[in-house]
């Protein structure tokens, strides 16, 4: 499924480095969920160029994954309207762990899309999907769970939520994310144990 925009109009005028990175950017339909038109899957189209790929030449580097999925979030958080919420409140947002599982090498001049959806939060964080997606055989490449945590800001992230999309309801955890949450908490005790 190509990469298109579903919205005739921008909501303000951006920079033209704004554009420039967002060449292939674009928002899809593919999937929606309870948490409403605003928080949907959001798509962000790429191809996989000569600057992308490992030693051999063959397939994107490990590394390029995480540098797109760092235009993915701003994308979505843009979009979604969660960045203007949380900065109107003056609050941020780091990276505070993400988990990617590598399926099949995204080879070279290949053309993909990744797509980003919000999948939970709890008071402090956003917890997201993303998968790379080849657009030849829409095989999915690499599949991240990402955790967001916010900064700065004096209220849960659920008060975000409501703002942005009223009419969002939390997902369940889904088993995946409980595990990988339970593995991150089992290193934070035997970290805290060598302290």
């Amino acid at each position: 499924m190509p990469c298109l925009s579903v919205h005739g109009e921008s909501k303000q005028r951006q920079p033209h480095s704004w554009y420039f990175k967002q060449t292939f950017y674009g928002e899809s339909r593919t999937r929606q969920t309870v948490l409403g038109r605003e928080l949907r899957v959001q798509c962000a189209c790429r191809i996989c160029t000569s600057q992308d790929v490992d030693i051999f030449l063959k397939h994107m580097n490990n590394a390029r994954y995480l540098r797109e999925l760092d235009f993915a979030r701003f994308h979505y958080y843009d979009r979604s309207g969660i960045y203007g919420e949380v900065s109107r409140r003056g609050g941020g947002a780091v990276q505070g762990a993400s988990s990617t599982r590598y399926r099949r090498a995204l080879p070279i001049f290949t053309p993909y899309k990744v797509t980003t959806q919000l999948i939970y939060w709890d008071e402090k964080n956003f917890y997201l999907e993303h998968e790379f997606i080849s657009l030849s055989d829409n095989f999915v490449r690499a599949v991240v769970l990402s955790k967001q945590t916010v900064t700065g800001l004096k209220v849960p992230v659920s008060e975000v939520i409501a703002k942005v999309e009223p009419s969002a309801q939390r997902p369940e955890m889904s088993n995946e994310l409980k595990l990988w949450l339970d593995s991150m908490e089992e290193s934070s005790q035997k970290l805290k144990k060598r302290s």
